[in-house]
């Protein structure tokens, strides 16, 4: 898993489902963490089903190649403890991170700063 930075990570809600590629950290015993926004649609589809599966592959150019991991799971909002750990492991994994905090470059990054904190 610490060779893959992103996950497609599929939701539903009122029928309709969708996918998004989110950066992803996993701890362990293979929890997984992402950062989001709960305005985006996925986000609001977990507010109201929390059922989620995703995928974890690698890009290849032969169709025989293809290997990828397929997750069945709930999401959840962590806070606490369980938040400043996924967060060291966030940072930890994507150490570019640590400049949006010092200095956002614009709008985009200035969101993802907040989303982070």
């Amino acid at each position: 898993m610490d060779k893959h930075n992103t996950l497609t990570l599929a939701t539903s809600s009122d029928g309709k489902p969708w996918a998004a590629t989110v950066f992803f950290v996993s701890d362990k015993n293979l929890s997984l963490y992402f950062v989001s926004d709960h305005r985006t649609r996925h986000g609001r589809d977990m507010q109201k089903n929390a059922r989620v599966v995703a995928t974890v592959n690698a890009d290849c150019d032969n169709w025989h190649d293809v290997r990828g991991l397929q997750i069945d799971g709930t999401a959840s909002i962590i806070n606490g403890l369980a938040r400043a750990k996924a967060l060291a492991l966030y940072l930890a994994k994507f150490p570019q991170i640590d400049a949006l905090f010092a200095s956002p470059k614009g709008e985009h990054e200035e969101t993802i700063a907040e989303r982070l904190k």
